[in-house]
């Protein structure tokens, strides 16, 4: 973390901005977010529904190369060095485990289901909570 001339470093302050988004964005109502340690941010708000979407490696691999063009030699390393700094950067703000169940209201492995039913099983749960 690069300290700044303030003392507070700058992941610090892109941290502190991003939570009063959040918290801005909820106050105004509905919304999604998606990471930004959003659900510990919101921990205490009433209407939060946390949701954790996985993959197996391969099939993020291939969706990775097919729908964002990434070089199939170098992305298993690319995967696997972004999943360390996500489950860093958010053990660092939150002292939680990044992917711990016990955290979401509902955890989804899009390899196994496919986008599109992920996307109608939380469609069905967020407007039944909401009912």
């Amino acid at each position: 973390h690069n300290i700044t001339p303030a003392g507070v470093s700058l992941s610090d302050q892109v941290f502190a901005a991003q939570r009063d988004v959040i918290l801005n964005a909820a106050k105004e109502g509905s919304c999604v977010i998606v990471g930004r340690c959003a659900d510990y941010v919101l921990r205490n708000h009433p209407d939060l529904f946390t949701v954790f979407i996985t993959a197996d490696l391969e099939y993020r691999k291939k969706r990775a190369v097919e729908q964002y063009g990434r070089s199939p030699e170098k992305i298993e390393k690319t995967i696997r060095s972004m999943d360390k700094q996500r489950s860093r950067h958010y053990h660092f703000y939150t002292d939680r485990t990044w992917g711990d169940r016990s955290l979401y209201d509902m955890m989804l492995n899009s390899s196994r289901l496919g986008t599109h039913l992920c996307v109608e099983l939380l469609v069905k749960a967020i407007t039944t909570k909401q009912g």
